[in-house]
């Protein structure tokens, strides 16, 4: 591939020199340029014997001409930047080179990291879940102590999410117009009720068996006196009552199927049309699944959002990973992954220095053209004040014992 680069740079220079050498030897006089028409001669000459003849149909052009220094510059500038350009064009690629990312310490055995950034550990886009009216974008008021602040009446105070309002996991921070679904909520409660009502009713239970137990007394009252005396008790009537003997056994044991199997089955669907309506009414909730910072908003109270649209974006900061490569040449992978970190953090402004404990949680097994793998420090920030002492974008200087 270079020595393409090289052969073809090549050409391009020899190429420049055939073009300029008419030109060289006037390169002492730069503003003259000068021109000799080309002589054409097409026949024989009639001037004299001392003549010679000229060739037919040919042209000889001549051509004297200067250049000044100055365009031979901006030609040469012009080759230079096109050889660079073919250097870093994507079909070469740059040179790679060996990165100093790191440098090793053999007095105190570590690895020393310098620049390492920072980067934040968890970022998260809240968006609509489903398409309606932002009714609610608020939180509960919190005091010093991270309670919550109640009003006279017991109810927490509620106060408008703007942009640096600390939120926690799990917590709810808005709400996306939910009239509809807290009416089926509270339909399906109350369905679900009627069904676990029905499900501990055995009134049904008891009648089939009071039922059952009189048909069999009328079949077996039947049954004795023909026995005594031969048909006493018509043939048709005795048919009738074992009929309807088998019937009242029937609903009996159809009356135990249903308190024992159809009931719960309707208990479990009511259950099922109860979490569906609380699920939709889920997803008009805007919750929190990170502990941090609300860094950007995208809309307000009153706004309608489509489904998927973005409604506001909350970084970590409690929790910060740092990025950094190490030279292949001071250690391997497997030498570091899983090492405590010492993150040095060079004073900003009037601050000291700051120095934090971390973890290396990931250590690449890729070695990059430039000699050096990608590591992860994963590091607990400190708060100092109401803000976070080390920021996403700092960087940083790392210390990994060996």
């Amino acid at each position: 591939m270079y020595i393409l680069l090289i052969a073809l740079l090549l050409a391009l220079f020899s190429g420049c020199s055939r073009e300029l050498a008419p030109f060289a030897s006037q390169v002492d006089r730069p503003n003259q340029v000068q021109f000799i028409a080309p002589v054409v001669e097409t026949g024989e000459t009639e001037v004299g014997d001392d003549v010679e003849p000229l060739e037919r149909n040919t042209m000889k052009p001549q051509v004297t001409s200067s250049v000044s220094t100055e365009q031979l510059r901006e030609r040469y500038s012009e080759l230079s930047t096109f050889s660079d350009a073919l250097a870093d064009s994507e079909e070469f690629g740059p040179v790679p080179q060996e990165g100093n990312h790191s440098r090793l310490d053999t007095v105190n055995n570590m690895i020393i990291i310098n620049p390492a950034k920072v980067l934040a550990e968890k970022e998260v886009i809240i968006s609509a879940g489903i398409q309606g009216k932002l009714t609610s974008l608020r939180v509960n008021a919190k005091d010093r102590n991270g309670m919550d602040i109640l009003d006279s009446e017991g109810n927490p105070v509620m106060i408008e999410v703007k942009e640096g309002q600390v939120v926690s996991k799990d917590q709810e921070i808005g709400t996306i117009d939910d009239s509809i679904e807290l009416k089926k909520i509270a339909a399906a409660e109350a369905l679900l009720a009627v069904a676990i009502a029905e499900e501990k009713k055995v009134i049904e239970i008891e009648y089939a068996r009071a039922a059952w137990t009189v048909a069999v007394a009328a079949d077996e009252r039947n049954k004795l006196m023909n026995a005594k005396t031969p048909n006493t008790v018509p043939q048709q009537q005795v048919m009738e009552d074992e009929l309807k003997r088998t019937q009242a056994q029937k609903q009996f044991e159809r009356a135990i199927y249903d308190l024992n199997v159809i009931r719960p089955a309707e208990t479990n669907v009511k259950e099922q049309e109860l979490a569906i309506a609380q699920t939709l009414l889920g997803q008009r909730r805007l919750v929190s699944s990170i502990n941090g910072i609300v860094e950007e908003l995208y809309g307000y109270e009153g706004m309608w959002f489509r489904e998927g649209e973005r409604i506001l974006r909350i970084t970590q900061y409690d929790t910060l990973k740092i990025k950094g490569k190490i030279n292949i040449k001071h250690a391997t992978p497997g030498m570091v992954h899983g090492k405590t970190v010492e993150v040095v953090a060079e004073p900003l402004g009037k601050e000291r220095s700051l120095t934090f404990t971390g973890t290396v949680t990931f250590a690449s097994q890729t070695i990059q053209p430039d000699g050096a793998f990608d590591i992860h420090v994963e590091v607990k920030n400190q708060l100092q004040n109401g803000y976070w002492l080390l920021n996403p974008g700092r960087f940083v200087e790392l210390r990994i014992k060996l």
